[in-house]
């Protein structure tokens, strides 16, 4: 569950306001009710770590560019896979600076790789969060597997799912749908890149053994594992804790975003 920052010296340079730190311990992660990746349900120790209350933002984004000249891979190709009105596909000029318009200054910064995100995230003095700390997570704020208000008939409201592509990139400000969460907008505004590479059968590898619980990722991989639901999501199901899917580590997207971590060990 939460406990307060001012417990963990090691992250105060971080505002306090900023993140909430998770104190770690056993837990059930994946479902053998899911999909296949998501199984087998296991056990595994998360060591305490610190999880960004809120995405990264446009304005965020735009700090970390001006400061270091960083142009995303988008930029650096010319192009970005999107929806132009009509088809989906490659988008010549396509990238982040495509959405973030003043308007959108605290909307979550969209189409930017994992490598991107990865580097931000360094930069910030931080990380992306694995997987089982992003599960974890969720799973201390729902309360279990599913966040309570998914059984509501708006749950597309309560989340900012359920929009449509030809509106353009549905996402929201951080923070509009859960304010008092300590953790905010985990599902329904934005998929987020996390640490790990991805695998269908890494829950499976694990349990027996294969794979250790520190193999957080190689920048080198092509898959990596993204979480969390996004504002096009249509079904309430991909919204659990345990649902997960993967992207290649190159791309973006106009429903794809980040949050950064810390550990606190």
């Amino acid at each position: 569950m939460p406990v307060p920052l001012h417990n963990h010296a090691d992250v105060e340079p971080w505002s306090q306001a900023s993140v909430t730190v998770f104190a770690g311990g056993n837990f059930e992660m994946g479902s053998d009710e899911g999909a296949p990746p998501e199984g087998p349900r296991h056990q595994r120790h998360i060591a305490a770590f610190a999880l960004d209350r809120d995405l990264t933002t446009n304005e965020d984004f735009e700090r970390f560019a001006a400061a270091t000249d960083h142009r995303t891979e988008a930029e650096l190709e010319g192009s970005s896979w999107g929806f132009d009105g009509e088809r989906f596909g490659e988008i010549e000029g396509l990238c982040w600076r495509s959405f973030a318009s003043p308007d959108r200054r605290t909307h979550p910064v969209i189409q930017v790789s994992w490598h991107d995100a990865d580097v931000y995230a360094r930069w910030a003095g931080k990380r992306l969060p694995t997987e089982a700390e992003w599960e974890f997570a969720a799973r201390s704020i729902a309360g279990g597997d599913r966040f309570a208000w998914l059984a509501s008939p708006d749950w597309m409201d309560r989340c900012g799912a359920g929009q449509r592509w030809e509106k353009g990139p549905g996402t929201s400000p951080v923070g509009s749908f859960d304010a008092g969460a300590t953790v905010r907008d985990l599902v329904g505004n934005v998929w987020q890149w996390c640490a790990d590479d991805y695998s269908a059968t890494a829950y499976a590898d694990y349990v027996r053994g294969a794979k250790s619980m520190n193999d957080a990722g190689d920048a080198a991989v092509a898959l990596k594992v993204r979480r969390g639901g996004a504002w096009n999501v249509q079904q309430s199901f991909r919204l659990r804790c345990s649902n997960r899917g993967a992207f290649l580590a190159r791309r973006s997207a106009p429903n794809l975003g980040f949050r950064c971590a810390m550990s606190c060990t």
